[in-house]
């Protein structure tokens, strides 16, 4: 009777030390898991990162690109004669007599109906991006009104003289002068320059 019973004692003790074994296991486990999503998700968002800051940097260098276009190709025209600021007011032109390359041309025909006027005071046309520019008179203002493919533009003008005027575009600054229209930025640098094909404008009288 006393050697049947040397084991029993013993078992519960043999199964608190395999419970403990089980339970690292899993916790081990549970930390092995834990790291990996950490370090994936760590990567992930690295590498967003690094997407974006790429596709950004892409960004610039477009827009570089077509500055440095724009600026190779304004460089390669003529910039219009510089031509001194009367000191006298100028007075609305009265005169039936015309200036340009086309005086015979109306100034209907330099226009579209984007840049019609009432009573012109200048008109251009011009290959280049279907450019048309003209600058109606009334009584002793002027508005600037132009057409592109890229859309419209009308804006009040400045008349410095025969075929000379001013447009503040802020930033920018728009030059009509004779045949040829600039556009300089903040710091008077050329951004474009538009040769027009045909071109007619009025003369003027100054007050002396």
């Amino acid at each position: 009777m006393s050697t049947a019973m040397p084991h029993g004692p013993h078992q519960p003790s043999s199964m608190i030390v395999v419970a403990p074994n089980r339970n690292q296991s899993i916790m081990v486990a549970s930390v092995i898991i834990m790291t990996i999503l950490v370090i994936v998700t760590v990567g992930l968002l690295l590498w967003i990162l690094v997407s974006g800051r790429a596709v950004t940097h892409q960004d610039h260098d477009s827009v570089l690109l077509q500055n440095q276009e724009m600026a190779t190709t304004s460089a390669d025209q003529t910039p219009p004669r510089a031509v001194p600021v009367p000191a006298a007011p100028v007075e609305a032109s009265t005169s039936i007599n015309s200036g340009g390359n086309a005086p015979e041309r109306s100034y209907d025909s330099l226009t579209v109906a984007a840049t019609r006027c009432g009573s012109y005071d200048y008109a251009g046309m011009a290959d280049y991006y279907g450019s048309y520019v003209s600058i109606c008179r009334s009584g002793s203002k002027y508005l600037y009104r132009a057409h592109t493919e890229n859309g419209d533009l009308e804006l009040p003008a400045s008349k410095v003289g025969s075929g000379h005027y001013l447009v503040d575009a802020d930033p920018h600054m728009i030059t009509v002068y004779e045949g040829i229209v600039t556009v300089t930025d903040s710091n008077g640098d050329i951004v474009r320059t538009i040769p027009l094909y045909d071109w007619k404008y009025e003369y003027s009288k100054y007050l002396g």
